[in-house]
């Protein structure tokens, strides 16, 4: 129970690092293509892939292959730095 606990947190956390940095004006002014997601999808698309994420992280952990372990967290700390970089 405690690592699904802890695997919500740490991807909760994760999202909340993008939920700090939201889009300026000048995106918002950027001409997008007519294929570009309206602006409201983003939010419920990307609270379920970090859903997602933390339940793979949740039933991986106990794992006893842990190669995955470090392209998994290099991948949730791109995800991280990738919000407060672009915005």
């Amino acid at each position: 129970m405690m690592r699904w606990v802890g695997s919500f947190l740490l991807v909760a956390a994760v999202a909340a690092m993008g939920a700090l940095f939201p889009p300026g004006a000048w995106y918002q002014g950027l001409l997008k293509p007519a294929f570009n997601p309206p602006n409201w999808l983003f939010a419920p698309v990307w609270t379920l892939l970090y859903i997602f994420i933390a339940v793979v992280l949740a039933r991986r952990w106990p794992s006893p292959d842990r190669q995955w372990r470090l392209p998994f967290f290099l991948q949730l700390a791109a995800n991280a730095a990738w919000t407060p970089l672009f915005f």
